[in-house]
């Protein structure tokens, strides 16, 4: 079980569950998660000065990675503790995705994202990267 958030400035602008359990309950359970973590990138962002801030909040068996952009987009990865190297590679060809995606000149920036494109690449990213 993997949930993908992207927050922007003010309200998330993406989410995905990959491998999905078909719990509703627990899909509250884990947009509870990603949104009380975001304090904790806000600590951890100032002490790291990397883009990648690896792993930065833990709920029982859970764990949270995030991952700033220069632009102050923050990509949340809810799993259960995958390998750290195959999160960041993850995390970066989403990023590469996602400017993509914001440097249409028909996209307001900062706006939900609504694309089945860009949903289709985050999901096939998960399946090669995070074998999902």
């Amino acid at each position: 079980m993997v949930v993908f958030m992207i927050v922007g400035k003010n309200e998330p602008l993406f989410e995905i569950e990959l491998g999905s359990t078909g719990r509703d309950d627990l899909a509250y359970l884990h947009q509870f998660i990603l949104h009380s973590s975001l304090d904790m990138i806000d600590n951890t962002m100032w002490v790291n000065g990397s883009t990648f801030l690896r792993v930065i909040d833990r709920f029982n068996n859970l764990l949270v990675s995030a991952y700033v952009t220069p632009g102050g987009a923050y990509l949340l990865l809810l799993h259960d503790g995958r390998n750290e190297d195959a999160v960041r590679t993850f995390m970066m060809e989403v990023h590469e995705v996602y400017v993509k995606h914001i440097l249409n000149p028909f996209v307001l920036p900062d706006s939900p994202i609504c694309s089945s494109q860009f949903d289709s690449h985050v999901r096939a990213a998960s399946r090669r990267i995070l074998s999902l």
